[in-house]
């Protein structure tokens, strides 16, 4: 099986449109350095294009869409990503145009929240009028059960796109480091339960990258323990989803949520990075894809080397 170099979206739109944008990149040169690649690698297209495209698809966009179709064609030679069981990635030879009408014709389906735990008596006086938990809280008179947390799960999900919902949720998980520790407010903090996700709550407060790196694995594991879940069980997919997650409730990683840059997008972009898993390398020119991308790789160890158009090219060109 040849090997493989993904290319982000934004990559293969900078190509399509030959854009340069001086000390940055040169995606001209950049076209061409792939050519002279085909010998030894190739550039499958993937189910986290045919979404990023299917993200802006209208009716009356329809020559443009095909206009990207064909170059996505052109650039992919018709070979898509292939997810075997195991999870790993194969490019196999795919009709590009049938799989995009099949994203664009698919309904999302939801999950199903189910969570684990006792039941405890929250103090509402001591809890932020802000908080999330509130309204739930309220309808049980302050107990919070299994039945509280999937109503507010539920919520979360139908409000994803939610600028405003998703920025007070990140906000508030933000703070649980300066919050919980000093009452009893969203959970009982002797409890199996709260030891269990204490780490979690840390990820709020940490500046330092090298200390992020060191408390990452632990962060993951205290995160899981909401919902009764073990790192070391979840499959690549879920790893890469549950890492690139975390992050946007990182100081160091957290993107800027609005109605153009929505949540929705982070989960294209950990998407991409699933089919990326398996390449040489995996090419975006979008600075927090990079960054992010690069930090769940290592953190994961997936195989995987995370560059920028011209750093591969000029790597290239000097051996």
């Amino acid at each position: 099986m040849k090997k493989y170099i993904y290319l982000d979206w934004n990559v293969i739109q900078y190509m399509k449109h030959e854009k340069v944008v001086e000390g940055r990149f040169d995606a001209i040169k950049f076209k061409s350095f792939m050519q002279s690649l085909k010998g030894k690698y190739v550039f499958p297209a993937s189910e986290g294009h045919l979404k990023d495209l299917a993200a802006t698809f209208k009716k009356e966009n329809w020559s443009f869409i095909e206009e990207d179709l064909s170059f996505l064609k052109e650039i992919s030679e018709g070979l898509m990503l292939g997810v075997l069981s195991n999870e790993t990635l194969m490019p196999v030879k795919a009709d590009i145009n049938e799989e995009f009408n099949k994203i664009i014709n698919e309904r999302e389906i939801e999950p199903e929240f189910t969570t684990e735990g006792g039941s405890y008596q929250v103090d509402m006086d001591k809890l932020s009028r802000e908080s999330l938990f509130r309204p739930f809280l309220e309808k049980s008179n302050g107990m919070l059960d299994a039945n509280v947390m999937n109503s507010v799960l539920q919520m979360m999900w139908d409000s994803m796109d939610d600028p405003d919902i998703y920025k007070s949720l990140r906000k508030e998980v933000e703070s649980l480091h300066k919050t919980v520790p000093n009452q009893d407010t969203i959970m009982n903090k002797q409890s199996p339960y709260f030891k269990r996700m204490e780490d979690f709550f840390n990820i709020g407060k940490i500046n330092d990258l090298e200390e992020l790196k060191e408390k990452f694995e632990e962060i993951q594991s205290s995160f899981l323990a909401i919902d009764g879940r073990c790192l070391e069980h979840l499959t690549k997919g879920q790893k890469i989803q549950n890492a690139y997650s975390l992050l946007d409730f990182s100081p160091l990683f957290r993107d800027k949520i609005n109605k153009k840059n929505r949540p929705s997008n982070m989960h294209r972009d950990l998407n991409n990075l699933f089919f990326a898993s398996d390449a040489k390398y995996y090419v975006t020119e979008d600075e927090a894809t990079y960054k992010k991308s690069k930090f769940v790789a290592r953190s994961l160890g997936l195989p995987v080397r995370v560059v920028k158009m011209d750093e591969l090219r000029l790597g290239f060109t000097c051996l």
